[in-house]
Formats: structure tokens, C-alpha cells, sequence
């Protein structure tokens, strides 16, 4: 699928607590830790989300987190 780099990107700041199910989005999507750590499964690959660390997951890919602490 093609990306349309006209269209206006979209930020979101959101917290995430719990098991949050498998799903895929048509877009690609930027993760940043600003507190506390996310689990992120993407491809049967297990990385996490931290203050330090940020994931893309890319357009279509069927991803699920999850976050004991809250992110």
C-alpha cells in the first residue's frame, strides 16, 4: 500500500496499562517512552519501550502490548 506523504501526520500522547490484544493499522506507527515500559510484540519478536528505547511498527504488521506498570 502506498503511503501518501501529503497527508498531515498525527501525534498522540497516550498511556497504556494491561494487555491491549493483536491488531495491525494501514499506518505505520512511531513509539516513544516518556515513563514506564511497554511490552511489544511484533512478528512473534518481544521488545520493549522505554525511556530509552522506541519501536516502529510498521504499516500492517499485527503487533499487540501489553504494560504492568502503565506506560
Amino acid at each position: 500500500m502506498p503511503v501518501d506523504l501529503t497527508a498531515p501526520a498525527a501525534a498522540e500522547l497516550r498511556h497504556y496499562r494491561g494487555d491491549h490484544g493483536r491488531h495491525a493499522h494501514a499506518h505505520a506507527q512511531l513509539l516513544f517512552g516518556i515513563g514506564g515500559c511497554l511490552d511489544v510484540e511484533v512478528g512473534g519478536h518481544l521488545m520493549r519501550v522505554d525511556a530509552v528505547t522506541g519501536l516502529i511498527v510498521p504499516a500492517g504488521a499485527l503487533h499487540g502490548s501489553a504494560s504492568r506498570d502503565g506506560a
